[in-house]
C-alpha cells in the first residue's frame, strides 16, 4: 500500500470515489412511456397534470380556481370509473405555546380506488397550491401519481385491503383538510396505512424520508420491493427536529402507520410560479410512481394486525439496496466496536507508553478537525460575499460547492500533517474511528435513526483493523474503511446540499469532513516520509479561495433560479400608511427595474412577523379601505364580557385575522359552525395579541370570551391573493431574474377599532 503516500493519488481516489457514490445514487431512472399500459407511465401521469392545471393558474384554498382544479380532478377519477366523494369541514388548529389558532373551510375528494374486506391503504396527496404558483410539482403530480397507480391495481387481483384516494386541502394553509379527515372521523384511525406523496422541488429522486413509529418491517418491505430504493434513518430523525410537516404528520397524530415520499431537487422553483408542468422532472415522477406502486403491491393482501413491532437502523446502498437491522442492537455494536480496538490497541505490536500530548492530542484531533471544517467554510463564505452578491451559487451552485469541497480537504490534509508531529498514524487512526462510535453511543441517545451513519463504518473498521500494522505498511483495511465510510457519507452530502441548498456552508463543509475522515490516518502516514506535506493543504485552501472568489463573481439569480420576490400593497390605518413593499428572500435586494417604478428608500423597512410585511417600502395609491371588524354581540355576564364576530377569508383567497390585544384578557372562542372551542393562551401572546384567522371560505361567527370588560383596540388585517390594477407598472418591472413566491402578490388592510 506504499503507493497510498501519494496525497495526490490519495485525493484523487477520493474525488473519484465520491463522485461515482453520488453518481450511482442519483442516477436517474428510466422513464416509461404513455404506450407501456402494464406499468406506472410517468409520461400517463404528466399528462394528468397537464390536464388538472391546464392554465398553470395557482389554486390556493378557498379560491375560484382551486374549486376549478377540484372538479377536474372528480373528472379524472370518474374516467376511470371511480365514483368520488367530497368532504366539507371547517377545522381549526392551534399554533402551540401561542394564542393563534387558524380555521378554514376545505373541501376533500375521497376516491374508493379498490374495494377490500381488510383494513385501507390509503394514498393521499393534496390538490391546493401556494398562492404564487400553479403547484404542479406541490402537488398536483401527488394527485396525478394517485391516478396512475388507481388505474393499474383496478384490474389486480389478490387485494384483500381496500385502496383509499384522499386528495386533501388545504395542505398549505395548515394542513387543515388532513386534520378534518384524520382527527374528526374515527373510523379512518383503523386504517392500515397512509402512503403520502409530497415534493419539495420539482426534480431528484423520490427519497422516503419519513416513517412511523414501530416501522421497521415498512422499511423492509419497500426495499424488497422498490427497483431503486432511496432511504436512511438518518432523514427520519433529522425530519422530527425540523420545523417541517406535510399532512402524514396528522395521520401519524392519529396513530395511523405512515410512509412519507417526495422528491427534492432544485428547490429554486419551489413555491414559485415556475412550478409549472413544463419544469417537472419526468424522471423523478417516475421514480416516485414506481415508489408507490411497488409499496402498494407488496401490501395487498398484509394482515396489518399481525405486523411485528419495532424500529430499524436502515441505509441504502448507492440506491441498489437497503442495510438494516433493529435497534436493539446499535448499543451491542456500539460496545462491541469499542472492545475490538482497545484489545487490538492493546495487543498490537507498536505498543510504546502513550505520553499525555499524544493522548490529549488523540481527544482532540477529531473536535478539532470538525471546528475547523467549519471555520474553513465561513471563510469561503466569506469571500463569496466580497463582491456583494446577496445569495453566492444559488443559480449556479457548483464553485460554491467545489470551493467548499477543497476547503474540507484542506482542513483534513493539514490538520493531519500538524497532528502527525506528535501522533503516530495508529493514534489518529484510533482517533477518528474511536470518535466514530462515541458519536454513534450520542445519536443512540439524542437521535437514535442518525447513528446508522456512523456505527456501521465503525464496526467494519473495528473488525478490520485487526490486521492493521503501520510499521509495516499495511494499510489496507484502513483504507478499506474509509473507503465504506465514503460511499456511504458522499451521497449524504449531496443530498443535503439537494434539499438545504449552500445556506448553510459550515453545516455542509464538517459533513464532507466526516465523509473523508477516515484518511486522516493515511494523509498522516505519508505526512510522516515527506519532506514538502504542507503542499497539499496549501493547494486545498488556494483552490478553495479561488472558486469562491469565482462565485462571488457569478450573478445570483437567473430566470431558471429566480429570486423569490412578492409585491404587496398595503393599507395600515392606524397611521394612514398607503405604500407597496418589496419582500424577497433576499431582504437587502431591490431590482434597479423595479426601483425606478416608484419612489423605494434606499433602506428596508421592518416587518413584524404575522402583522407587517417588511421590505423596500414606496408611496402607493389607494386601493381597498381597510373594513372594520363587524362586531353581532356584545354582552358582560358573571363579569365576563363575550363578543361575537365573524371571521371570512377574502373571495379571491387568502386570509382573515383578528387580533385582540393581551389586555382584553380572552379566556376563549367557541366557533358556532364546527363548535369547536379554542382556549387562549394566558402567557402566549404573539407580539402583544391573541390570534384568530380564516384562511379559507367563511369560518362563521366566533363567540370571545374576556375577563375584562374594559373596551380595548383591536386590529383587523386582512391579506387578499393580488394586487390592484394600478400596479401593472410594477409587476412589468419585475425582472425576469424575479418571480412571486409563497403566498404571492397581495393586499394587505390593516384596520384598528376599539371594541
Amino acid at each position: 500500500m506504499q503507493a497510498i503516500k501519494n496525497p495526490w493519488l490519495l485525493l484523487a481516489i477520493i474525488a473519484v470515489l465520491g463522485w461515482l457514490s453520488v453518481r450511482l445514487s442519483f442516477s436517474p431512472v428510466q422513464v416509461v412511456g404513455d404506450d407501456n399500459v402494464g406499468r406506472f407511465s410517468a409520461e400517463r401521469a404528466h399528462a394528468y397534470v397537464r390536464a388538472l392545471i391546464p392554465d398553470n393558474i395557482p389554486h390556493p384554498s378557498g379560491s375560484e380556481e382551486n374549486l376549478a382544479t377540484r372538479g377536474r380532478i372528480i373528472d379524472a377519477f370518474s374516467a376511470l370509473n371511480i365514483d368520488t366523494s367530497l368532504e366539507e369541514e371547517m377545522v381549526c388548529r392551534g399554533l402551540f405555546g401561542f394564542s393563534v389558532n387558524s380555521c378554514a373551510n376545505v373541501t376533500n375528494i375521497i376516491a374508493p380506488i379498490k374495494a377490500g374486506t381488510g383494513k385501507p391503504i390509503i394514498l393521499m396527496a393534496h390538490y391546493d397550491s401556494v398562492a404564487a404558483g400553479p403547484g404542479a410539482a406541490d402537488d398536483i403530480h401527488g394527485v396525478a401519481t394517485i391516478l396512475e397507480v388507481a388505474r393499474l391495481i383496478q384490474s389486480d387481483k389478490g387485494f384483500t385491503n381496500p385502496v383509499i384516494g384522499l386528495i386533501t386541502d388545504g395542505e398549505e394553509d395548515g394542513l387543515f383538510g388532513a386534520r378534518a379527515y384524520f382527527q374528526k372521523n374515527d373510523y379512518v384511525k383503523a386504517a392500515g396505512i397512509v402512503i403520502n406523496i409530497e415534493a419539495r422541488g420539482n426534480q431528484g429522486p423520490s427519497l422516503l424520508f419519513e416513517t412511523s413509529e414501530d416501522a421497521g418491517w415498512l422499511v423492509d418491505v419497500f426495499a424488497k420491493n422498490a427497483s431503486k430504493p432511496m432511504t436512511n434513518s438518518l432523514m427520519r430523525a433529522a425530519y422530527k427536529v425540523l420545523p417541517n410537516d406535510t399532512d402524514l404528520s396528522e395521520s401519524l397524530d392519529a396513530g395511523v402507520p405512515g410512509l412519507n415520499f417526495a422528491f427534492a431537487g432544485n428547490v429554486a422553483h419551489y413555491h414559485t410560479s415556475l412550478d409549472t408542468p413544463e419544469n417537472l422532472s419526468l424522471e423523478s415522477m417516475q421514480h416516485q410512481g414506481d415508489n408507490v406502486l411497488a409499496i402498494v403491491r407488496a401490501l395487498k393482501a398484509v394482515d396489518f394486525d399481525q405486523a411485528p413491532k419495532g424500529d430499524t437502523l436502515y441505509i441504502d446502498i448507492l440506491s441498489r439496496f437497503v442495510v438494516s437491522v433493529p435497534t436493539g442492537f446499535l448499543w451491542p455494536f456500539i460496545a462491541v466496536s469499542l472492545a475490538l480496538m482497545a484489545l487490538h490497541a492493546w495487543f498490537a505490536n507498536e505498543r510504546p507508553s502513550p505520553s499525555v500530548k499524544s493522548v490529549l492530542g488523540g481527544i482532540l484531533f477529531v473536535p478539532l478537525l470538525l471546528v475547523g471544517a467549519a471555520a474553513m467554510a465561513l471563510g469561503v463564505s466569506f469571500l463569496t460575499g466580497i463582491f456583494g452578491e446577496p445569495a453566492p451559487g444559488f443559480a449556479d451552485p457548483t464553485p460554491y460547492r467545489v470551493s467548499l469541497y477543497f476547503g474540507s480537504w484542506a482542513t483534513l490534509a493539514g490538520l493531519s500533517i500538524l497532528m502527525a508531529r506528535w501522533l503516530s498514524p495508529r493514534a489518529i487512526h484510533y482517533s477518528v474511528w474511536g470518535w466514530t462510535v462515541v458519536l454513534s453511543a450520542i445519536m443512540a441517545v439524542y437521535a437514535e435513526g442518525a447513528a446508522v451513519v456512523f456505527i456501521f463504518p465503525a464496526l467494519i473498521a473495528a473488525i478490520l483493523c485487526t490486521r492493521l500494522d503501520f510499521t509495516e505498511g499495511r494499510v489496507w483495511s484502513s483504507f478499506l474503511s474509509s473507503i465504506i465510510m465514503l460511499i456511504l457519507w458522499a451521497p449524504l452530502v449531496y443530498l443535503f446540499e439537494l434539499m438545504f441548498g449552500l445556506n448553510l456552508p459550515p453545516v455542509i463543509s464538517v459533513v464532507a469532513v466526516l465523509a473523508v475522515i477516515g484518511f486522516a490516518p493515511l494523509i498522516a502516514y505519508w505526512a510522516s516520509g515527506a519532506t514538502r506535506g504542507w503542499i497539499a493543504p496549501f493547494v486545498g485552501v488556494v483552490a478553495a479561495a479561488g472558486f469562491a472568489i469565482i462565485t462571488a463573481q457569478t450573478p445570483s439569480f437567473n430566470e431558471q433560479k429566480p429570486l423569490g420576490l412578492n409585491v404587496i400593497h398595503l393599507t395600515d390605518d392606524r397611521d394612514d400608511t398607503v405604500e407597496w413593499r418589496l419582500r424577497g428572500r433576499s431582504a437587502n435586494l431591490l431590482p434597479d427595474e423595479m426601483r425606478a417604478a416608484a419612489e423605494f428608500g434606499d433602506e428596508p423597512k421592518a416587518g413584524i412577523p404575522f402583522l407587517l410585511p417588511g421590505g423596500y417600502a414606496a408611496p402607493a395609491r389607494a386601493a381597498d379601505n381597510a373594513s372594520s371588524i363587524a362586531v353581532l354581540g356584545d354582552a358582560v355576564s358573571d363579569d365576563i364580557r363575550k363578543v361575537q364576530v365573524n371571521l371570512r377569508a377574502p373571495n379571491a383567497g387568502g386570509r382573515m385575522a383578528i387580533l385582540i390585544p393581551k389586555e382584553a384578557k380572552p379566556v376563549d372562542a367557541v366557533f358556532e359552525v364546527s363548535g369547536e372551542k379554542f382556549d387562549f393562551i394566558e402567557d402566549g401572546t404573539f407580539q402583544n395579541y391573541h390570534i384568530l384567522t380564516c384562511s379559507a371560505g367563511d369560518c362563521g361567527r366566533v363567540e370571545i370570551s374576556l375577563a375584562s370588560t374594559a373596551p380595548q383596540k383591536w386590529l383587523k388585517l386582512v391579506t387578499k391573493n393580488g394586487v390592484p390594477d394600478f400596479a401593472e407598472p410594477l409587476l412589468t418591472a419585475r425582472p425576469k431574474w424575479a418571480v412571486p413566491y409563497q403566498g404571492g402578490d397581495v393586499t394587505v388592510t390593516i384596520h384598528e377599532q376599539e371594541i
